[in-house]
């Protein structure tokens, strides 16, 4: 007992200082435990990684020694780090260490977390995990492209090697738009992709989209023209969060979204076209696919299409096709949805005994995905038959002229959309307008159906401007076929009156019928080709093309009998006896197939489809025919199968034979 009071009174002050020595008698000052050898070292609990990670409670700053650790070592324990994870930090590495990776490893199939909506700021919900393999654990940074306006980033440090460890990013920023982003990651020179779909900040209806007409007003779209046009999409049920500008550019075009904020009551949405159209020389058309899930097209007037049967063509959510089987003629159908239509339609058939002609008359109906029949009894089987429908889309107003050409053996037919409303240019105008509307494309007349009297197309001129022309047409109506008249007008016409085209002053058309006429004016020696379609409520589809010119897609010009007109390969004249269409071309040979009709004053009405060989030396084409009195025409469709392109060719005969049209128009 001495013995231990003894021990206790000689430790004393050892114990009250809090020091110990190991190997020193004199541990340092400011050591609680002061270790001391030249031969020896200092041995740390000694665990494999499941039981380090298994001690109970750790306290911050408990040390032991990994055995089987990537990298193997001293660890401490640190709950302070707020960066990473908290948990066992290999001792010594700086910034706690650069992990190290496996190579192609890294993954972004993983979870898509938060809601990701245009106008709307990222937060921490918004995140993407990614998995990786590690050989090395340390810290880590991570991070993507800003697309949208938005970034994901992620930094920390990866505690445990092996495949499939978890890392993830934070998005942060405003996204000003809708639409599909693609972002790639990059860690330790690893990468991977994923994207993000950014929801509307509202709900819209692309049915109703509207678009005004490209200006300046074309056919086909001219490369290095410069357009301008607007795009209005109307919404509801808007977030009132704020969407920024947005910009998509293709071919040289641009549409521009200005920034704004979503009307929590609906509103629209307004993008405007500019810029160089820098594309095919004459492309039928351009689409752009908006972030807001709509997609519009540009088409000047026109759009072409050269497809074998069975093939769809799509324009403006209306679908048309020829069936490769039944009855070869139109079908027509909506690509989604449903949208209710108004048609009238009328069909050549050649079919070298003279012509068959019908029309539908005007029918109203639901358009949906399967696809119905313009008329289930019309069927082509001979090349160069071809139908003319005039639609008018009765929820968006929208009206059309749809010309479908049958091609050789059902391939390579051609169809073409034109639109039908609201179009003013230097060579065309047409809308939807009532009685008593006039539109204008000259400087010196226009055209109207009149609101009393017998309603068909008038002329009327414009201020002290007088009248006279040639001119000659067709009218087709449901219930007798088409009926064709042909005159001449030479006097001239006081400005206070109406110019009619009516051929008799009984005419009067009703609903589904259509009136083509081809008109010279002579104060300008300028062709027109004037078009009436009747629909119903009082509607009518009024166009006015000017025909004579010569630009990329067309040749149109004033000639005598026997003057040459020349596009691209083809060569075109009016023979002198009999005065009908001679083609040939400027060198080589040319396969065709195609059709031809010709329209006289009532003593010949005749069609021809037409297989041939064209060459140098100028032949008649489909027949020859002797057309004698002003306003007699022949209308040509012929199909170049050495150069898959359509050309529609049109021969209209003046008073006198001078200043006779004759005109080459590229149709695809």
């Amino acid at each position: 007992m001495k013995k231990l009071l003894c021990l206790f009174f000689m430790t004393l002050p050892v114990i009250m200082k809090a020091q110990v020595g190991i190997g020193t008698n004199t541990p340092k000052a400011s050591a609680v435990l002061d270790v001391t050898s030249t031969t020896k070292g200092f041995l740390p609990p000694r665990m494999t990684q499941v039981q380090m990670n298994a001690v109970n409670n750790p306290e911050d700053g408990l040390i032991i020694y990994c055995t089987d650790c990537k990298p193997r070592g001293l660890y401490n324990y640190d709950t302070s780090v707020t960066s990473i994870t908290p948990g066992w930090i290999p001792v010594g590495s700086s910034n706690y260490g650069p992990a190290a990776f496996a190579a192609s490893t890294l993954n972004c199939t993983g979870t898509l977390s938060g809601t990701f909506t245009e106008g709307v700021a990222m937060n921490s919900s918004n995140s993407k995990i990614l998995t990786i393999t590690v050989t090395s654990t340390g810290s880590y940074s991570a991070g993507t492209n800003t697309a949208n306006g938005v970034q994901f980033t992620g930094s920390g440090n990866i505690l445990t090697a092996g495949a499939n460890q978890i890392i993830t990013l934070t998005a942060s920023g405003t996204p000003p738009a809708s639409g599909t982003y693609s972002y790639t990651v990059t860690l330790s020179g690893q990468t991977c992709n994923f994207s993000v779909t950014f929801a509307p900040g509202a709900t819209f209806n692309c049915s109703t989209t509207s678009s005004t007409p490209l200006s300046p007003a074309t056919a086909l779209l001219v490369q290095n023209t410069a357009y301008t046009a607007a795009v209005t999409l109307n919404y509801t049920a808007g977030s009132g969060s704020s969407y920024g500008s947005t910009t998509i550019t293709q071919s040289g075009l641009s549409l521009t979204r200005v920034a704004g904020t979503y009307n929590p009551g609906g509103g629209t949405l307004i993008y405007n076209l500019t810029g160089t159209y820098t594309g095919a020389t004459t492309s039928g058309s351009i689409t752009f696919n908006l972030p807001e899930g709509c997609s519009v097209s540009f088409s000047g007037y026109a759009s072409s299409t050269v497809v074998n049967s069975g093939v769809d063509v799509i324009n403006d959510g209306i679908k048309v096709t020829i069936p490769s089987s039944g009855n070869r003629s139109l079908q027509i159908g909506a690509v989604s949805g449903t949208l209710s239509v108004e048609y009238t339609s009328f069909q050549r058939s050649n079919t070298g005994s003279g012509p068959a002609s019908n029309c539908t008359g005007l029918q109203t109906v639901t358009l949906n995905s399967t696809y119905t029949y313009i008329n289930s009894s019309w069927n082509f089987n001979q090349s160069g038959q071809y139908q003319c429908i005039f639609l008018r889309n009765i929820t968006t107003g929208r009206a059309y002229k749809i010309t479908v050409i049958y091609g050789p053996s059902g391939n390579n037919n051609l169809i073409r959309f034109e639109r039908s409303d609201n179009i003013s240019g230097t060579s065309m105008a047409a809308n939807v307008v009532q009685a008593g509307t006039s539109i204008t494309l000259g400087a010196t007349f226009n055209i109207q159906v009149p609101s009393s009297g017998n309603k068909s197309l008038f002329i009327a001129p414009i201020g002290a401007a007088s009248v006279t022309g040639d001119w000659g047409g067709q009218v087709y109506t449901s219930g007798s076929g088409m009926t064709a008249y042909s005159n001449y007008y030479g006097g001239s016409y006081s400005p206070s009156g109406a110019y009619p085209i009516t051929w008799s002053s009984g005419l009067s058309l009703n609903p589904g019928d259509i009136e083509d006429v081809f008109f010279k004016e002579d104060n300008t020696s300028t062709w027109y080709r004037l078009e009436l379609a009747v629909l119903s409520g009082g509607n009518y589809i009024i166009r006015e093309e000017r025909l004579d010119g010569s630009n990329t897609i067309k040749n149109g010009q004033l000639v005598n009998n026997g003057t040459t007109v020349t596009f691209n390969n083809i060569n075109a004249e009016i023979g002198a006896s009999p005065n009908s269409l001679m083609l040939s071309t400027t060198s080589g040979t040319i396969s065709t197939q195609g059709g031809t009709h010709v329209i006289g004053a009532g003593s010949y009405l005749s069609a021809e489809g037409v297989s041939s060989t064209l060459n140098t030396a100028y032949a008649y084409y489909g027949g020859s025919w002797s057309m004698g009195t002003a306003g007699d025409h022949q209308e040509c469709y012929v199909y170049d199968s050495n150069a898959s392109k359509y050309y529609r060719i049109i021969e209209v005969v003046a008073g006198g034979y001078s200043g006779n049209l004759l005109l080459i128009e590229q149709l695809y």
